[in-house]
């Protein structure tokens, strides 16, 4: 939980017993191995997914904790899906050493999947849900005109006009 504070989110690691490890190095060594093994034993009970989003913004560590799941012999049978932005990702290093490190080890299977822009009707529903009930289809069809298959932008557009003034004009990137 000192590497990962969101963890102490979760009562029985919030209660369970600190240990004071006073080197960085070897904390960090054994946050990776622990993590591992929470992953196992998570994955024990049942399938297991990791998604992490924007892997375009890694860090070094986060890149060697990555490394550390995936150069194991036997690494957790689990789903693993990492999302990143296409433009730079060919000349981003870290996302570069994550993706070679999995290639790397023959116990895994890589798939790369490009996703491409959302068309305007599936747009249209994304922020037809996150309106008022009471909203005019036409805005939700305006929202995913402007957003240009990002879903990321129709659902900010959306929430920014449910939470408008009435009678303020309508949310515009």
């Amino acid at each position: 939980a000192r590497v990962f504070p969101v963890l102490d989110r979760i009562p029985v690691v919030a209660e369970a017993p600190k240990r004071d490890v006073r080197d960085p190095q070897d904390l960090k060594r054994r946050a990776f191995e622990a993590f591992g093994e929470f992953l196992a034993r998570m994955r024990d009970r049942a399938p297991l997914v990791v998604f992490i989003d924007d892997v375009q913004w890694l860090d070094q560590d986060s890149v060697r904790f990555v490394r550390a799941l995936f150069v194991q012999p036997d690494p957790v049978p689990a789903l693993f899906v990492f999302a990143h932005r296409s433009e730079g990702a060919d000349d981003n290093p870290l996302v570069q050493s994550v993706l070679q490190v999995a290639r790397d080890n023959a116990a895994l299977q890589t798939r790369m999947l490009a996703v491409g822009p959302l068309p305007a009707s599936a747009l249209s529903v994304v922020a037809q849900r996150l309106l008022p009930g009471d909203s005019d289809a036409a805005d939700a069809a305006t929202f995913a005109g402007e957003a240009r298959g990002s879903p990321f932008f129709a659902a900010e557009l959306a929430r920014a006009a449910a939470e408008r003034a009435p009678g303020s004009p309508l949310p515009s990137l």
